[in-house]
């Protein structure tokens, strides 16, 4: 009984550890996509800025 007892805490108590790196692992996984996704964004900032400014410049004759 003693032996039944101790595996299922030890059951448990990897069950727990399994958790907590699956948790981890997907904050990891979610901060890569957040620092991918603000990259993007700034991408398409400056594209859209840059081709404001080349509008710009064709409205006025400029080259």
């Amino acid at each position: 009984m003693a032996q039944v007892l101790k595996s299922s805490r030890e059951l448990k108590k990897m069950e727990k550890k399994k958790d907590k790196m699956e948790k981890k692992k997907r904050k990891r996984i979610n901060r890569r996509i957040e620092r991918t996704v603000s990259f993007l964004a700034v991408l398409v900032c400056i594209a859209a800025s840059v081709l404001e400014i080349q509008e710009r410049r064709k409205g006025t004759g400029q080259s």
